[in-house]
């Protein structure tokens, strides 16, 4: 038979187009591609080499020479011709972020990892973008960690925060007043009632409110108004003729009188003729 059907001096063994002599080439290999276009015109298994590494891209494992294998790119979804299409290893351990479980290498799956490609957080109590370990103030309660620590509390639960009675961001176990009512706990009746700080009587009562505050059985008022001491249970209203008021608020005060009875009852008629006298005059 006609070795060159279209007679354009290239035997149709090697003719790239052997029934159309406006199309001259040559391929030698018989593998499809043009000499011309062939990394490999006489090797009918190659015909490119990507990388120009002198293995063609068909037995070249990877064909753009990046570091990874043409499986891999295919598989981590980057181009295996492409040597500036590289899979994503964030942690740099050799296995794409595609497949990697633990693309930061923190030891925290990526299922379980706040943030999954930063190898110094995982967690975010509180949800506000901030990882724990950079996080002051991890469950956002307004407490800083390292506070909520020294107070007993726990930095990851905000519904439980350090104990701080008078709000002055102190908790209660590290402010020396508890309650802010100007006077230490140790000295503090009533540490955590601002209202209250003494307790004269020890009966339980503080004296804001307690009326007799040194238990003597008078009021406070009576002993202000009577001249003793509200605050010495020693020290009582005198009533030296015990008719119970005592000498300070007593007008009539028989304490001076002899021993004549009925003598307190005269000196208060005679006080009374005298008094109703004078208004007659």
């Amino acid at each position: 038979g006609d070795l060159d059907d279209d007679n354009d001096g290239v035997e149709d063994d090697y003719d790239c187009v052997p029934h159309d002599a406006s199309i001259s080439c040559i391929d030698s290999d018989e593998d499809g591609v043009d000499d011309d276009d062939d990394a490999f015109p006489h090797d009918s298994t190659e015909w490119a080499d990507t990388d120009g590494d002198g293995v063609g891209d068909n037995a070249d494992t990877d064909d753009d020479d990046d570091g990874w294998s043409d499986q891999d790119e295919v598989e981590c979804g980057s181009q295996l011709v492409d040597s500036g299409s590289m899979p994503l290893d964030s942690d740099g351990d050799g296995e794409c972020d595609a497949l990697d479980s633990d693309d930061d290498d923190d030891g925290v799956v990526d299922s379980d990892d706040a943030f999954p490609i930063d190898p110094n957080e995982w967690s975010d109590g509180d949800g506000d973008g901030i990882g724990n370990n950079a996080d002051k103030d991890d469950d956002g309660d307004g407490w800083e960690d390292s506070t909520e620590s020294d107070c007993d509390s726990d930095p990851m639960n905000v519904e439980v925060s350090p104990k701080d009675m008078d709000g002055d961001g102190a908790c209660d176990i590290q402010d020396p007043d508890d309650d802010g009512d100007g006077v230490a706990d140790g000295d503090d009746a009533f540490p955590l009632n601002k209202a209250e700080w003494l307790d004269t009587d020890g009966d339980g009562l503080g004296d804001n409110s307690d009326l007799d505050d040194d238990g003597d059985q008078f009021t406070d008022e009576y002993e202000l108004d009577c001249m003793s001491d509200s605050l010495d249970p020693d020290s009582s209203p005198i009533d030296s003729d015990g008719d119970g008021i005592c000498d300070a608020m007593d007008v009539f005060d028989d304490s001076t009188s002899n021993d004549t009875p009925g003598f307190g009852l005269i000196s208060l008629i005679s006080v009374l003729a005298l008094a109703a006298l004078a208004r007659r005059e």
